[in-house]
């Protein structure tokens, strides 16, 4: 065999091997099982978790250079931190608080005398059924197909509190 062919067997070969070594690191407390095949990284435990960088606003901003995407943990404001590119983005708070609404019984002669009414102010108009909402100019009404009464219980809630009753 010449030298050129040679070569070119150990390279494939090679390759071949570095191909089916190819594959994630799995980090564990209980080893055995290889990393998830679509993991670079995979961490698992059932005793621990995983610990991000900690540091101030002012080590954060100090980073030459972030990578978008670098992930921290911010001490001064206790958010996780991730920078996008451009700008840090902290990932607390960022679902909605639940929002309560009271909804006021009344009559329609006693709607039409709210003097300023704010928009969406809710009611229920006890002489409709239907509840109203002002959206700033008029008075919007919808009616449900089941006839209402003072003594029905409303409950707003989201889609998915709504999809987990039915």
């Amino acid at each position: 065999m010449t030298y050129k062919l040679r070569f070119f067997l150990v390279l494939i070969l090679f390759l071949i091997s570095v191909a089916n070594f190819a594959q994630g690191v799995r980090l564990s407390d209980s080893p055995g099982d290889p990393a998830d095949p679509s993991a670079l990284l995979e961490i698992r435990s059932t005793t621990q978790g995983l610990l991000l960088s900690r540091m101030t606003q002012e080590e954060r901003d100090a980073i030459p250079n972030p990578a978008m995407g670098l992930v921290i943990y911010n001490t001064a404001t206790n958010c996780i931190n991730v920078f996008n590119g451009t700008d840090w983005t902290e990932l607390c708070n960022l679902i909605e608080p639940s929002l309560e609404v009271e909804v006021q019984l009344m009559t329609t002669e006693q709607r039409d005398n709210i003097s300023n009414p704010s928009a969406g102010l809710t009611i229920l108009n006890t002489t409709t059924g239907c509840t109203n909402i002002f959206d700033g100019s008029t008075w919007l009404e919808f009616c449900s197909p089941v006839p209402l009464s003072p003594e029905v219980e409303i409950q707003l809630m989201t889609t998915v509190q709504r999809d987990a009753i039915i």
